[in-house]
This record gives C-alpha cells, sequence and structure tokens, in this order.
C-alpha cells in the first residue's frame, strides 16, 4: 500500500485511519495458525506503524491504534511479527503521553506472556532486557515508561520473575531525582501483588541479573503464573 506516497496529509490520514480497519476484517477470514492469518497480519502492523510514525504527536489518534493493536496479542509471539510490534511499543512507552504509556505497558505485559507461553525465551529476554535500559535512561520520561511497564508486568509474571528483573530498578525509581518518576513509582507500588511489594521493600540497589541471561534463569516460568485477575 503506497501509504507514504499519498497526494495530500488529508487522503494520507484517512488511508492511514481506514486501512488497519480493512486488514483486521481480512484476519477474520483466516484461521490463526494459517499462513495468510500471518502474512496479513504483518502487514496490518506495518500499515500500523507507519500510522505511528505519522500520527506521534496526536495520543487520542494513537491510543485508538494501540486499542486495534491489543487485538493482535495472540499472534505476536511469532518472532517476524514481535520484531515489528515491540520496537513500537518501547519507543512510545519512552517517549509517548501518559495514555499511550499506559496502554504501551499494559500491551508489552500481554505481548511477553503470550511469548513466554509460546517459550521463546530469546525474544522475551531480548525485550526484557531492552526494557530494563528505560530504567537508566538519562530521560525521565523514559524512566516513568520503564516504571508503569514494570506494574504490569508485576501483575502478569511470576514474583520470582519481578524479584530477578524488576524489583531494584524500580525501588531506584522510587527515590528517583525527577518527581513525575517518583510519583509514578509510589502509584504502581501501591498496586504491586503483595509478593512483589515485599521484594520491593527488602531488594537493594544491586543492579539485577542481567535479562540476556533470562533463557537459563529459574526465575521464569514456562507460563505467567499470574494473571491480572490473582494476587500473588
Amino acid at each position: 500500500l503506497p501509504l507514504v506516497d499519498a497526494p495530500s496529509p488529508p487522503v494520507k490520514d484517512r488511508m492511514l485511519e481506514t486501512t488497519p480497519r480493512i486488514l483486521q476484517s481480512l484476519l477474520g477470514a483466516h484461521p490463526r495458525t494459517s499462513p495468510q492469518w500471518r502474512s496479513t497480519t504483518k502487514a496490518l502492523l506495518a500499515t500500523m506503524s507507519e500510522y505511528a510514525s505519522i500520527a506521534r504527536t496526536d495520543w487520542r489518534k494513537l491510543l485508538r491504534l494501540f486499542e486495534l493493536f491489543d487485538s493482535l496479542t495472540p499472534s505476536v509471539a511469532a518472532p517476524e511479527l514481535h520484531q515489528t510490534y515491540v520496537p513500537l511499543l518501547l519507543f512510545h512507552l519512552a517517549a509517548g503521553a501518559t495514555a499511550i504509556k499506559k496502554a504501551c505497558a499494559r500491551l508489552l505485559a500481554r505481548v511477553l506472556a503470550a511469548t513466554c507461553a509460546a517459550e521463546n525465551r530469546v525474544l522475551l529476554s531480548q525485550t526484557v532486557a531492552k526494557l530494563l535500559r528505560l530504567a537508566h535512561d538519562d530521560s525521565c520520561h523514559a524512566r516513568k515508561g520503564f516504571v508503569l511497564a514494570a506494574g504490569e508486568l508485576a501483575r502478569t509474571f511470576s514474583v520470582r520473575f519481578f524479584t530477578t528483573y524488576l524489583a531494584a530498578p524500580l525501588g531506584r525509581c522510587v527515590s528517583d531525582a525527577q518527581e513525575t518518576v517518583r510519583s509514578a513509582a509510589q502509584v504502581e507500588y501501591d498496586g504491586l501483588p503483595d509478593g512483589c511489594r515485599t521484594s520491593l521493600q527488602t531488594s537493594t540497589a544491586a543492579t539485577p541479573r542481567s535479562a540476556m541471561n533470562l533463557s537459563n534463569a529459574t526465575g521464569v516460568t514456562a507460563k505467567p503464573e499470574s494473571p491480572r485477575s490473582t494476587v500473588n
């Protein structure tokens, strides 16, 4: 689809509004395990990535975009889709408005849960490593994005996963120099499952184990142990 070469901004914007809906309607015509589903989903993700780059300054449009992304979560454990989708989430998690950060945090947790359930440990470790970099970023917006993602992951994965990878950097964010990061971290702390809150209270400021070793770590379960409706 020649989205970039559309003749004018209004036409381009209209194309980007309608194309995802058209492609999404095609998904219903194929089983999720079929090559057609995967190729159509890949085309949809590429179109949405283009939409996101153009609508970057309009957080309401982006929010609608990420709501549409939510329906694709079961498919993004496939490596080629994951590599298109996750960088987009991480980018807007670091740079987006608060509403966008929260949407991306929820979606990232769902994507990682699907990836973990598919036992794709390499993709899981790579994504966690990239997320941890946000915790050490010079930008307070990126650190706030990490805080929101850490809270979602704490409510999705096991307490051991949280303790091993997220407790120490989140603990540092609780005392961050920037008030916007501190306040976000306090809100997430208050909403943590009991086991994660205890872990955060007792964690030190030591650097957590490298997420690149995630595939060999006992802190990761084959499937998420703590769904959103369950408190560990």
